[in-house]
């Protein structure tokens, strides 16, 4: 087990030598499919080396209008629930309010990663507000606001469409897989973990639950490969992709795969629809509640240290428009180290284990004593797991 930061620099960039335990990849293929979470060695080395132009930093600066229209949207939704007579019991103006944070950012989140990811409509939020609104009518809450929170979630309060199963079925299958996992691992999980062949008892409820979701997942997932592609071919023939067109992820690797196809090249240099579509479960597993939990995490620790809240606020009220560009967002230099330390302090994940595959050499950035009392800046590995921490954790 190593917190220093130079070994899991080494470690964590050499995924030949070092990979995830064969038990831990198991549940990951299980939960997410085979993407890039799951991948290994050189396959992991591939998908990598064909995805990383579509996370570039020029993609990820025309994502800027999605993730700022988004973050608009989520704060008029906070001013509103915030509203006194939105929430009679709540008391006067100048009273506490309780909101579930994190509910919100959680669909926040996921309508992002729908829109950035595979240019996918999950309407989540919408959904949200639209459930509040039902709530906050059968509280007596007054006509205006009721008709505020209609046309922000644009939603009848009549309407029974933001029930449970009335969810986008997509996103709905998603957290359910995601959910399994919650509460720990049954016995029987571990078993299945550790002992191959008790992977083929595939009757029990989780089994059942992730198969179904599965089906779902695969069902929608290749519908809009399809209706990308459909896409990607009406903008060539209409001239549309040399001005603009679709910029999410999925849509930049399917491009990348016809650019390769139309070169006359195959192989390792294009994902298949397969792969393609165990890429969905990723995207929405690193950009959806990681990014909310994290966010979550960074408001608590404004609220618990107001000199900095003061400070941060601010910098962000001299911004004079609602819609900055990404510049202008790099350029809150507070800000950024905020996020930053947010991030070190509430790390999204606090270890991980990988396994030696072959002979190596780990240098360590401080010294440390070994069994027999001697300074060692290195350690030679063969063949065993390796535990790395967060430094903070």
């Amino acid at each position: 087990m190593t917190t220093d930061t130079k070994a899991l620099q080494h470690i964590l960039n050499n995924s030949i030598a070092y990979q995830k335990p064969e038990e831990f990849r198991y549940s990951l293929g299980d939960l997410l499919g085979h993407g890039l979470l799951f991948a290994e060695g050189h396959e992991h080395k591939r998908q990598r080396r064909i995805m990383n132009p579509a996370f570039g930093t020029m993609h990820i600066k025309e994502m800027t209008n999605v993730f700022v229209d988004k973050s608009n949207e989520l704060r008029d939704a906070l001013n509103l629930l915030c509203t006194p007579v939105a929430f009679p019991s709540a008391g006067p103006a100048d009273e506490w309010v309780p909101v579930e944070v994190l509910a919100y950012l959680s669909c926040t989140t996921l309508d992002i990663i729908g829109t950035a990811g595979f240019n996918y409509s999950f309407g989540a939020l919408k959904t949200l507000v639209s459930k509040t609104a039902k709530k906050s009518a059968s509280r007596g809450t007054t006509t205006q606001v009721k008709q505020e929170f209609i046309n922000h979630g644009e939603e009848d309060l009549d309407s029974d469409d933001t029930d449970e199963e009335h969810h986008d079925p997509l996103s709905s299958a998603l957290a359910r897989t995601i959910d399994s996992t919650n509460g720990g691992f049954t016995l029987l999980q571990l078993l299945k973990m550790y002992i191959p062949p008790f992977r083929l008892i595939n009757f029990d409820s989780r089994s059942r639950l992730t198969r179904k979701s599965r089906v779902i997942i695969n069902q929608i997932g290749k519908s809009i490969i399809k209706d990308r592609k459909n896409a990607i071919a009406e903008e060539n023939e209409s001239g549309l992709d040399k001005r603009g067109g679709a910029k999410d992820l999925l849509t930049l690797l399917i491009k990348a795969n016809l650019a390769e196809n139309g070169e006359g090249k195959i192989g390792d240099r294009k994902l298949s629809d397969d792969e393609l579509m165990n890429q969905i479960p990723t995207f929405f597993l690193a950009g959806h509640e990681t990014t909310s939990t994290s966010t979550a995490w960074t408001l608590f620790s404004l609220a618990c240290n107001h000199a900095i809240q003061d400070k941060l606020r601010a910098e962000l009220l001299e911004v004079s428009t609602d819609h900055p560009t990404m510049e202008q967002l790099n350029s809150l230099s507070y800000l950024d180290m905020v996020v930053r330390e947010s991030l070190r302090y509430h790390s999204v994940v606090t270890d991980t284990v990988r396994v030696v595959t072959e002979e190596d050499v780990i240098p360590f950035e401080k010294p440390f004593e070994d069994k027999n009392g001697n300074l060692r800046s290195e350690l030679r590995c063969v063949n065993s797991p390796i535990y790395s921490v967060s430094p903070e954790n």
